[in-house]
């Protein structure tokens, strides 16, 4: 039996004082680098992470060096971290967490009958256009404006081409506004379900993952 926490920091530290309180093991999922994100989101940090992850923390705001030391803190604590990649266990390892305590478990979605291509398009209203879909958090490392950019160059030899984005957050006016440079190219469709985002992606020419 363990408590699980889905982030390292504000239900990760919540949840090791329960876990300490009970005397029940803690298990953390770590999806991303909390700090990071918190610092590009709200502090101005421009680093990749490998970039961030490698500086002295005492160029940071004294905010982003505390979520620092409380993400390390809660997974050098938690008895199990899982991750979605062998990318974040290397994160993950270089906050101090020994590589044997940590798990990679790969994110997965569980789906009933797919459509047919031709089904999924109809219901999608594509028909002649080379459909790109790309899916995720409206958030800076996402990556949304590059690949905007590189749609608008790849219309000058795919003139039907139109990315369609699903998702939302923080980011949702600047992408946007971002999008505008393409006229009618990009649709939005906001959030779906997991059902909805899958026969999108069986109508599409071509998913990006752009992170």
């Amino acid at each position: 039996k363990y408590i699980v926490a889905l982030d390292p920091v504000s239900v990760g530290l919540p949840s090791l004082l329960a876990s300490k309180l009970r005397r029940v093991p803690l298990l953390v999922r770590v999806g991303g680098d909390f700090a990071w994100e918190q610092g590009v989101q709200r502090f101005g940090i421009a680093e990749t992470l490998d970039e961030f992850i490698g500086k002295e923390q005492a160029q940071y705001p004294r905010l982003v060096r505390l979520m620092i030391r409380l993400q390390s803190y809660v997974a050098k604590s938690a008895e199990r971290v899982v991750v979605p990649s062998e990318y974040m266990k290397k994160i993950v390892a270089s906050w101090g967490v020994p590589p044997d305590r940590i798990r990679r478990i790969y994110s997965s979605a569980h789906v009933g009958e797919l459509p047919s291509r031709d089904e999924a398009r109809a219901k999608f209203g594509f028909t002649h256009e080379r459909v790109v879909v790309s899916a995720g958090r409206f958030v800076p490392w996402k990556g949304f404006p590059s690949l905007i950019d590189a749609v608008a160059k790849l219309s000058k030899e795919f003139p039907t081409i139109q990315l369609v984005l699903v998702g939302s957050g923080p980011d949702d006016a600047l992408i946007r506004a971002h999008a505008k440079t393409l006229g009618d190219r990009v649709r939005f469709m906001g959030t779906m379900p997991k059902a909805e985002l899958v026969a999108l992606v069986r109508a599409a020419d071509v998913f990006a993952l752009n992170t």
